[in-house]
Parts: C-alpha cells; structure tokens; sequence
C-alpha cells in the first residue's frame, strides 16, 4: 500500500534531476567547457585538428552516416511505421502514448537549447551542418528517448526472449552511437551529449512510470507474438 501510494515520488525526482541537468547547462554556457570536454573533442582529431584521426577515409563519412540515425527524417519514418503497426495491431492508446512521448522529448529538447544558449565548440572544425545550441545535445537526447521507446513498445511483441534482448541491445548501441558521432564530427561537447542521454533517459522513465501507474492500457499487448507461424 505505501508503495502505491507514493509511486508518484520517483517520477518527480527524475522531473527535477531533468530541471537540475538543464539549469547546469546555463553554468557550462558562462564559465565555459570543463578540461574533459576539449580533450575528448581532441581525441577524435589528427594534430592538424582537420581530420578524424580514427576514420580510415580522413572525413567523416562512417560517422555521417551513424549521425544520420538521429536525425528527424529517419526517426519520423520509423516512427510512423510503429505507429501503423500499433494500429493495425488494436493499439491505439500505445499509438498514442508514443506520439506524445515523442513530441514532447522533441519540445524539450528545443526549449532547453534556446534557454541554455550555449554555444558550438570552436576547437575543432564542424564537420556537419548545425543550427540552434549546444547543450542539450538533440541528437542524443531524441535518440535515446526514441530508441528506447520503440523497443519498449516493440521488444515484448517478440515470443523469444533472445530476440526481445536483441531489439533492446540494438536500441541501446544506436542511442549511444548517434551521441558518439556528435562529439566525433565537432558539433557538441560530450557534456551536451552526456546532459542529452540523461535528460532524454529520465524522460522516457518518467513517461513509462506515469503510464504504467495512470495508463496501463498502452502496454497491454495483443494476443499474439512476432515470430509466431
């Protein structure tokens, strides 16, 4: 009973330890990057500070495309393929959940860059098109909280408990991956993409902890797995 009663704590907690990460960004945009920031972005680069030095094509081709796994196109045409198999499946309040969950990560996420104001690194040479702030990281804040929300929505469908693991390792690599490639193309400091994987981490718990409690109908599966004959 006491655990039911005061289920409300944690997502409250993570509320504020979100507020707490963006409000830390102000302090990052006055005082200027910590020394972890400028090493990491020049672990990536040759002494000439112009090309990746570990990229076998001395660009940025491989990270490019890593990046590209985070930008909103590709996520909307994922998203919106979940969306019809939710659909299709009878999910509509799963479908629901997911377009919020989504919606209000991308508002966020901008609200917090246009408040913080933290500017580009100037270290390093940019090596994709930018535009906004720095802090938090979009890509990585959007990746992990995208990401991870679609294999919670689709890992359970799955019978096999390798394939459910599977979904959510891949989920996971991504999330991180598009977060490395920000720091390695020298468009974020790693605090923008560490304050994005947390804020966007803590906003995806938050959600699925209010659902589980107010809205158990968006994770109640169909009757039949992926994987069935």
């Amino acid at each position: 009973m006491t655990r039911l009663r005061f289920w409300w704590l944690l997502p409250c907690l993570l509320f504020l330890s979100t507020v707490a990460v963006g409000a830390s960004g102000v302090l990052l945009a006055q005082y200027g990057p910590p020394d972890f920031d400028s090493w990491l972005l020049l672990w990536f680069r040759t002494t000439d500070q112009g090309l990746l030095r570990h990229d076998p094509a001395g660009g940025a081709p491989i990270w490019l495309a890593i990046t590209s796994l985070g930008n909103t196109a590709p996520r909307l045409v994922l998203a919106s393929a979940v969306l019809f198999y939710l659909l299709l499946a009878h999910r509509k309040q799963s479908a629901i959940f997911v377009a919020v969950v989504l919606v209000s990560g991308f508002a966020l996420s901008t609200t917090v860059k246009v408040l913080v104001g933290r500017a580009r690194p100037q270290l390093v040479s940019h090596l994709d098109q930018v535009s906004l702030g720095s802090f938090p990281s979009g890509h990585a804040l959007n990746g992990i909280l995208f990401y991870g929300l679609m294999a919670l929505m689709l890992a359970p469908c799955f019978r096999y408990r390798i394939a459910r693991m599977t979904v959510y390792t891949t989920a996971a690599v991504l999330s991180l991956a598009v977060g490395l490639s920000r720091v390695a193309l020298g468009v974020h400091y790693p605090s923008d993409v560490f304050a994005g994987w947390f804020i966007g981490a803590a906003w995806l718990a938050l959600w699925v902890i209010l659902a589980e409690n107010l809205w158990p109908e968006v994770f109640q599966q169909p009757p039949y797995a992926l994987g069935d004959g």
